[in-house]
């Protein structure tokens, strides 16, 4: 798998995989940046799906334009989105068939250089990821009560790939036992030896 996405790195797919689909009141409603299209696009290819961004960019702070939230989607510098298969289905992360293709994506877009992920039933929905650039972190929700990172992500992140061991995740954002997948409870992961420390758990923003 390392292998794999090593050979995706810093090459852009003849065509993009990237579509928007933003609702009238979508305020990050900007394009992603040319160094994010590029990971989401490498990640696609290696996963064998198309990518729907719903949440976009937003002009940066200061700037005096609409914006919400953190700096993380500032110049479209992060994407809140979802993976779609070859017959326009929304893939869903508590279905045991999606969640490797899922991961995959995942692992190649952190080893083409995305260092924020989020995800969890119940901070997005079971179909929507953040990814994206800014501080390294891997968050399954919002708010200092909200769920740490699920054990799928945090394992993805991390260089481990797609992992069913023990069966399929059985919802939410894992709490030390609410998914079945035989993985320990990550805290604090690192993508590869000399790589810097990736902070796994609670996203303080509200807004991603």
């Amino acid at each position: 798998l390392r292998r794999e996405n090593a050979a995706q790195q810093n090459q852009q797919p003849a065509t993009s995989a990237i579509s928007y689909d933003y609702g009238d009141g979508t305020i990050r409603n900007l394009p992603v940046s040319s160094d994010l299209e590029r990971v989401l696009n490498n990640a696609a290819a290696a996963a064998g799906v198309s990518v729907v961004v719903s949440s976009g960019g937003q002009p940066a702070a200061g700037s005096g334009g609409a914006r919400t939230g953190s700096t993380r989607h500032d110049d479209g510098g992060a994407a809140d989105l979802q993976l779609v298969d070859s017959n326009g289905r929304r893939l869903d992360f508590t279905n045991p068939n999606d969640l490797p293709i899922i991961q995959q994506f995942i692992a190649t877009a952190r080893a083409n250089g995305a260092t924020g992920f989020g995800a969890g039933t119940d901070y997005m929905g079971n179909n929507t990821l953040h990814v994206g650039f800014g501080n390294e972190a891997v968050w399954g929700g919002v708010g200092e009560n909200a769920p740490p990172a699920p054990e799928w992500l945090a394992s993805a992140v991390s260089g481990g790939g797609p992992t069913m061991a023990g069966g399929a995740p059985s919802g939410g954002p894992a709490t030390g036992g609410g998914y079945s997948v035989a993985l320990r409870r990550h805290r604090r992961i690192t993508h590869r030896p000399t790589a810097a420390r990736i902070r796994t758990g609670r996203h303080l923003d509200a807004n991603r």
